[in-house]
């Protein structure tokens, strides 16, 4: 607990710096001030008792580098998509995805748009509807063939919300310009 309070006021004058900055409605600035918040904080975390609070923020911290860019975000999602392709594609080729319901409505498999529709969540291309993994009876990671469609679609739940923030802050930045 004590660490606690000294690291959070080890970082205040940050807060009030980002948050003089951005009432001033200097926003790009502000985000500079956010960033370099988050590195000190990263600092003070140790890896032996802070590993998944440190490893989240230095995450956040590669992806938001210098301020939200939405560019980087759109870069890493195709990045994340085409590895849900590569993966996908796999599994079909040894039998490891299936139809959910046999009927005669049922989309061909395509890789690309099976790993779009599990990776961004606004687009629903029927793909993750129609397909679905399996796995072979006597095998120890069994789990893992039905758990890499949920991990996919759960750090795409995540790098969309990154592009929608780094969109909200760049509208951000265009309107306060034009008020200046």
């Amino acid at each position: 607990y004590r660490t606690r309070g000294a690291i959070t006021r080890a970082l205040d004058p940050y807060v009030r710096a980002s948050k003089v900055l951005l009432d001033e409605g200097r926003t790009i600035p502000s985000q500079l001030v956010e960033v370099e918040r988050i590195k000190q904080r990263r600092n003070m975390l140790s890896f032996r008792h802070h590993f998944v609070a440190k490893s989240f923020l230095l995450l956040v911290e590669k992806l938001t580098r210098s301020g939200f860019h939405v560019a980087r975000a759109v870069v890493v999602t195709y990045a994340i998509i085409l590895a849900a392709a590569l993966i996908s594609s796999w599994c079909y080729a040894n039998g490891h995805l299936v139809e959910k319901a046999a009927s005669t409505h049922t989309p061909e498999f395509l890789a690309l748009a099976y790993a779009a529709d599990l990776v961004v969540p606004l687009l629903d291309i029927g793909q993750a509807d129609a397909w679905t993994p399996t796995a072979p009876p006597q095998t120890p990671w069994r789990w893992l063939y039905f758990a890499w469609p949920a991990l996919f679609s759960a750090v795409g739940v995540f790098m969309t919300t990154v592009i929608g923030a780094a969109l909200a802050a760049r509208v951000q930045t265009v309107f306060a310009r034009t008020s200046e």
